[in-house]
């Protein structure tokens, strides 16, 4: 699952300045909830360790069912 991304990759692929400010105010909400709830929102996609994404998958499959699928 290793993604091998070229040292340039950022500079074809950098998102709009709306982009930005959007990630912006969605990190802030995301570290908003962790320190008043204790609830940690996380994209598999943002974490570059292999092993660790892949565990993270793995438990919030076991605990809610792939993605993708209707919650019963």
């Amino acid at each position: 699952m290793t993604r091998l991304v070229s040292n340039i990759y950022h500079l074809a692929h950098s998102p709009s300045p709306v982009g930005v400010e959007a990630e912006r105010r969605n990190m802030a909400v995301r570290a908003e909830v962790w320190h008043k709830l204790g609830v940690a929102v996380l994209d598999p996609e943002d974490i570059a360790d292999d092993w660790l994404r892949r565990a993270i998958i793995s438990e919030a499959e076991r605990r809610f069912g792939r993605r993708g699928r209707a919650r019963p």
